[in-house]
């Protein structure tokens, strides 16, 4: 990334850090006392979040990274402060998305009252798992894409987190105290190998498996078990994951999109 980019970002990162600094001092309940849902990249897509996230990976413990820290923080108490009821984004790493540090118990992380959606494509593998009230993931892959493309984010999402919650453990705050909730709609009928073993009703070549709705659905429920094993293994007895089939993906309350495109 050239010096140019980098300033760029650490100077978008300050632009967002002042203009929600300078709300905040009055408070959402003031300044927006009716916005109830917020969308952040619904209109053109989380593509762009790569690029944040390249970055943010990129960032050592210095002023930049402190910045994006900041952003995401300052994001929070804006969305604490007012009567927002819904709240979903697009991408994984950028400064208005879902903070992937949160606490119930930390008196100085700001409270959430919202429920909150992450919207997710092939190629992000950080998406966060805050505690508090359940997290949504909603893959939007459309049902002719490969879906072993779009398990990566969740698997790799999770193991992310399980190696934080290890990490935590020799810091101030323990992440295994506190249980989380994730809901998961993702699923294609269409599966490449390396098989996932479970299931059989399938159709076409070996190379490629046509999965028909109903075992994308048992198929995604042993998959949620699996993955809810995995977060007990390392934090509580009452962590849990469900994992449902792209189908029966719900209306988002803060957007408006639903199940992704299945032609």
């Amino acid at each position: 990334m050239d010096a140019g980019s980098i300033l760029g970002f650490e100077m978008e990162m300050e632009a967002i850090n002042h203009a929600l600094t300078t709300v905040n001092r009055v408070g959402m309940a003031r300044t927006l006392p009716c916005l109830e849902t917020i969308a952040v990249a619904s209109v053109y897509g989380g593509n762009h979040s790569a690029a944040w996230s390249r970055r943010v990976r990129e960032m050592q413990e210095n002023r930049e990274h402190l910045l994006f820290i900041n952003g995401m923080f300052e994001f929070d108490v804006f969305l604490a402060s007012g009567n927002l009821k819904h709240l979903c984004v697009r991408g994984e790493l950028h400064p208005l998305g879902i903070s992937p540090v949160s606490s119930t118990s930390d008196e100085n992380i700001p409270d959430v009252r919202y429920s909150r959606t992450i919207h997710f494509v092939p190629g992000v593998d950080n998406l966060a798992i805050p505690v508090g009230p359940p997290i949504r993931w909603v893959g939007d892959s459309p049902a002719r894409e490969n879906w072993a493309d779009s398990m990566v984010p969740v698997s790799e999402s999770i193991k992310r987190y399980i190696r934080m919650r290890s990490s935590s453990v020799r810091e101030e705050l323990d992440y295994r105290l506190e249980p989380v909730g994730v809901e998961i709609y993702s699923s294609t009928r269409t599966f490449s190998p390396p098989s996932i073993g479970i299931g059989s009703e399938t159709s076409g070549t070996p190379d490629q498996q046509d999965i028909s709705v109903a075992s994308q659905r048992g198929r995604c429920a042993i998959m949620g078990e699996n993955s809810q094993a995995e977060l007990r293994r390392t934090g509580r007895p009452d962590d849990w994951v469900r994992w449902y089939p792209s189908v029966d993906t719900p209306v988002c309350m803060a957007c408006g999109s639903g199940v992704p495109d299945q032609s």
